[in-house]
């Protein structure tokens, strides 16, 4: 596999070069992601990390991955397809701002910045073809539930979960605890849940034209 290169930028976000995904992640040099939420009326949805990536078997946003270098942010929606098997237009998908993500574990120290995108509101589990490669399941998790749990009222729930096994999938029952997330992002998970309710409430793309912009300092050991 040919290696993949990210621009790194300043703190005012100029293009200061390009560099080897591993190298910005071994300097922490600050560079450009993309996240894709999906998510219905009732459930909020998250891939479950495959065991083959980094930090494998916990909970991330539902689609992410890194911009390359002189992509533009449209041409990194090709995750989507890549990870779940799902075709988007751009016009499929609502910007509802950005996120700093800064993460020390092991000998690690990453640097990015995400932009942030909900997709339209999908028709369920089986909408997913997740690829084997990245993934190993696509779990649902109701957004009451979710909210109770990153706000600390309730210490685990009970979720639905497409489980991929090679070319198999079955909709499996599984219990969730905050724990079972990727370290480090509780506060952007909980805003999410708690910003796409609203969204939900009010019909409406209450985020569109004023992002959000939260920033997340980590250090953790996986």
């Amino acid at each position: 596999m040919p290696q993949e290169y990210v621009d790194y930028f300043d703190e005012d976000m100029n293009f200061l070069g390009s560099v080897p995904r591993a190298k910005a992640h071994k300097e922490g040099l600050i560079h450009r992601t993309f996240h894709c939420w999906f998510a219905d009326p009732e459930y909020l949805y998250f891939q479950e990390r495959g065991l083959n990536v980094d930090l494998p078997g916990k909970l991330d946003v539902t689609v992410g991955g890194h911009v390359r270098s002189g992509e533009s942010i449209q041409d990194s929606f090709r995750e989507i397809n890549e990870e779940i098997g799902v075709n988007l237009a751009a016009s499929d998908l609502m910007h509802v701002g950005t996120n700093r993500f800064r993460l020390s574990y092991g000998a690690f120290r990453v640097d990015e910045v995400a932009d942030v995108y909900l997709a339209r509101p999908v028709s369920g589990l089986r909408f997913f073809k997740p690829n084997p490669e990245e993934l190993s399941g696509i779990v649902a998790i109701r957004f009451e539930e979710g909210k109770a749990l990153f706000g600390g009222q309730i210490s685990e729930t009970r979720a639905r979960k497409l489980s991929i096994t090679g070319n198999a999938s079955q909709i499996v029952e599984v219990i969730i605890s905050l724990e079972s997330f990727v370290p480090g992002n509780s506060n952007y998970f909980s805003n999410m849940f708690r910003e796409i309710t609203e969204i939900n409430r009010n019909k409406a793309p209450i985020l569109a034209g004023s992002p959000r912009n939260h920033e997340t300092d980590i250090n953790a050991t996986p």
